[in-house]
């Protein structure tokens, strides 16, 4: 792209939990981590409530992770937990239920891989 600007510091919505720093005073003052996310969905969750209660949440491009491939037995644990994780997001922020989340929300090609 011609107009592609190199990221910088700047103030953001949310960012993953793959490679999140948080002070801990500002993530009890918000309830610490919900436990009923099982992996996926935390660091935007995090992020959410942090923001709510008048923080910040910072991208940083200098922070950079390299992760391993998860070893093959994992993928179904991996598919479950992201179909159960993001159903829980759509309860939790938006009051959608799992029977109208299958109904208007699941997308076979995103969450069957």
């Amino acid at each position: 792209s011609t107009d592609f600007e190199e990221p910088k510091l700047t103030q953001t919505d949310w960012v993953s939990e793959l490679f999140m720093f948080v002070r801990i005073d500002e993530l009890l003052k918000v309830g610490g981590i919900d436990t009923n996310f099982k992996e996926y969905h935390i660091g935007p969750d995090i992020c959410k409530r942090i923001r709510a209660n008048t923080g910040k949440v910072l991208f940083n491009p200098a922070l950079k992770a390299k992760l391993k491939e998860l070893p093959e037995q994992g993928r179904t644990k991996k598919h479950n937990y992201y179909l159960e994780d993001t159903m829980y997001w759509y309860k939790k922020y938006y009051g959608i239920n799992k029977k109208t989340f299958m109904k208007l929300l699941y997308i076979k090609e995103v969450f069957e891989w």
